[in-house]
């Protein structure tokens, strides 16, 4: 293959479905013996995402090359940078093209022609890129609370995955996209080094899902090893009577930063997730069972994890399967206390009065923004996808960071130009 290198996109999203897209990401995929696993998926007409239709070896094209959500006009990366393209000159051979459709209605009567335009280049520049997910892990342990004007969520680069993860001489952020969907209001990428925040990376106090334009910064940013970054989203729930929670639907959630950076290293996605047991002690359940036979007090397995099979001989697209994660939760039978003896984790969730006891409130909105996480650490190396999910983690510590005062310059010639006499107020007399 002749060396070539990604160097930008444009979507092209026909008018008459442009309601129904959400984003369109441009996977690579990196897996050992590629052109057998993947050559013979090129002329297939896809399947759905997530689903137990979806062949296994799909699930090892996971690193972002290009990604669009509502609002964007596509996007150049700058004349110096370049994403390489070919296993044999360090990128992929082999991509997966994923579209998010919304259409909660179930209307038939669209034809999709979502494509995108993606412009290369066959002369080399002075660094090839690569990309980083950095926040909240898509899980619906991330839980929203409802009917509160600011709700927050974090999500941790852990600089135990950064200490391994990323070259000693550093890695540099050059611009991303943030992305939550329609809750959030506003977030923040901040870097922390040596025990001290420095100031945000990225930063978007009125977000709004319907722009979301991948920026790139003015001042690059060089991250070292045993650096820690936090994505931290702000949500408005004041109209919701129900929690929300993280997931892949438009009506769930994400808190994510979309990176780019530089030179390509093996590092793509660095996470976290908040600790299970946690939120079982913020809602007072001291035990429960899982389907009613099993206990399984604190683990988490499963949660996460959604069943895909291999199902290599796949027939024409066939009815779509609701892959809400939050449903793992009406799995999880309460056992103690007495109280909540027998009732699903969903069933109290969903209980209009818990979120209105102001003590379980405080303590779950602790426990989503600063409570224990457990770090998930994503590498490429020799052609293999590496996933690290770590013990938990302690929230850090650090010293926060405080930006320099504002400089109010004086309008010299404002002071001074005389005041029209004719516009000078004058004062009321008694009799007035």
């Amino acid at each position: 293959m002749k060396h070539s290198f990604y160097i930008g996109f444009k979507p092209n999203i026909p008018d008459r479905t442009a309601a129904f897209v959400h984003h369109l990401v441009v996977y690579e995929c990196r897996l050992e013996d590629s052109s057998n696993k993947l050559e013979k998926w090129l002329n297939h007409q896809g399947r759905q995402c997530f689903s137990p239709n979806m062949p296994t070896s799909w699930a090892a094209c996971a690193t972002p090359i290009v990604a669009w959500a509502v609002g964007s006009d596509g996007v150049f990366l700058p004349s110096h940078l370049a994403t390489p393209v070919g296993e044999e000159h360090g990128g992929s051979t082999y991509f997966l093209f994923e579209v998010h459709y919304d259409n909660p209605n179930k209307l038939s009567a669209y034809m999709d022609g979502t494509k995108l335009l993606v412009y290369y280049t066959h002369t080399a520049r002075e660094f090839n890129t690569g990309g980083i997910i950095i926040g909240s892990s898509v899980t619906p342990l991330q839980i929203i609370g409802p009917a509160i004007g600011t709700w927050q969520s974090t999500g941790v680069c852990d600089a135990d995955c950064t200490k391994t993860d990323i070259p000693k001489e550093g890695i540099t952020l050059v611009g991303g996209m943030l992305h939550t969907h329609l809750l959030g209001q506003a977030i923040k990428l901040q870097h922390i080094r040596d025990g001290k925040e420095l100031p945000p990376i990225l930063e978007d106090e009125h977000y709004d899902f319907n722009y979301q334009q991948e920026r790139f910064m003015k001042q690059e940013r060089l991250i070292l090893p045993g650096d820690t970054m936090i994505v931290t989203c702000s949500y408005n729930t004041s109209h919701k009577v129900l929690p929300s929670f993280g997931g892949l639907r438009t009506t769930e959630e994400m808190c994510l930063a979309f990176m780019v950076y530089y030179p390509r290293a093996e590092i793509w996605a660095c996470m976290s997730e908040p600790n299970f047991d946690g939120i079982l002690e913020s809602l007072g359940i001291e035990d429960y069972e899982k389907d009613s036979k099993n206990k399984t007090k604190g683990d988490k397995k499963g949660v996460n994890d959604v069943e895909v099979k291999e199902g290599e001989e796949i027939d024409e697209m066939q009815n779509l399967v609701d892959i809400s994660m939050a449903k793992v939760f009406e799995k999880m039978t309460i056992t103690k206390p007495f109280a909540l003896k027998n009732m699903t984790l969903m069933r109290l969730l969903r209980e209009r009065s818990l979120w209105r006891d102001e003590k379980v409130v405080s303590a779950m909105q602790e426990h989503m923004v600063r409570g224990k996480y457990r770090p998930l650490c994503l590498t490429n190396r020799d052609g293999k996808m590496h996933y690290a999910k770590l013990a938990e983690h302690e929230y850090p510590k650090y010293e926060p960071y405080v930006p320099p005062p504002t400089k109010c310059i004086k309008n010299v010639a404002s002071a001074e130009r005389p005041v029209n006499p004719k516009l000078q107020l004058k004062p009321k007399s008694e009799g007035d």
